[in-house]
């Protein structure tokens, strides 16, 4: 099981590409042009970076917990093909969802478009919740993958379009962190919520906790 995770290596062989393209560019100093002197504001930050946590933590349910509910429908055998394939339906559904924020953000406030992913992660999660056979899992699985590729790009540049250029790399970090924060917090929530009360109630408070995300993210955005 330790073997697949070699695919981290692969980044190496772009090393020697990032070296010679990107360029080594003097830091600029205090007083050139870049407000670096002005206040971080927080006020804007913080709750981007509280959305994109609530994604990635809803989110990472899926690689952690649901190879269980597969290994329980189409059994253990055949666990590790359909965990795959389900998973792979997932990012699959993300990277497509992507491709449509640009035309969304033209039209909604990004508060809203965060109001629509997490609504899809809802119904999905509650779907899941039901006990579905495989082929209708992976269907819902696809949408919560959608819901939140529609997130995290909407969340990035909501993000960046009130960050002073300067401080566009902090920004970025704090994002970073804050993801990664809730990929590794996700699997003690979920941990948590398997000994209270097993697989299908982990699905049942993910699609609640995502309802009330959505809620106060419709309600942000007609304010």
């Amino acid at each position: 099981w330790r073997e697949p995770f070699a695919v981290y290596l692969a980044p190496l062989a772009l090393l020697p590409i990032v070296l010679k393209a990107v360029p080594a560019k003097a830091p600029r100093r205090r007083g050139e042009g870049d407000a670096t002197d002005a206040p971080f504001p927080w006020r804007h930050a913080l709750p981007i970076y509280a959305v994109a946590a609530a994604g990635m933590l809803t989110f990472y349910v899926i690689p952690t917990l649901i190879p269980f509910d597969v290994a329980d429908l189409v059994g253990v055998a055949r666990a590790s093909a359909w965990t795959g394939a389900v998973v792979a339906a997932a990012m699959v559904a993300s990277s497509l969802a992507s491709t449509q924020v640009a035309r969304l953000r033209r039209r909604l406030a990004p508060q809203a478009i965060g109001a629509i992913s997490f609504g899809i992660v809802a119904i999905g999660y509650l779907a899941i919740s039901t006990h579905l056979s495989i082929l209708p899992l992976a269907v819902a699985l696809a949408g919560i993958g959608a819901g939140l590729g529609l997130l995290m790009p909407t969340n990035n540049a909501w993000l960046l379009s009130r960050v002073p250029d300067a401080m566009r790399g902090r920004a970025s970090g704090g994002m970073t962190m804050c993801l990664f924060l809730a990929q590794f917090s996700s699997a003690f929530v979920g941990g948590a919520l398997v000994a209270w009360g097993g697989l299908d109630f982990v699905y049942l408070a993910m699609g609640v906790f995502a309802t009330a995300v959505a809620g106060l993210l419709a309600l942000w955005a007609r304010r």
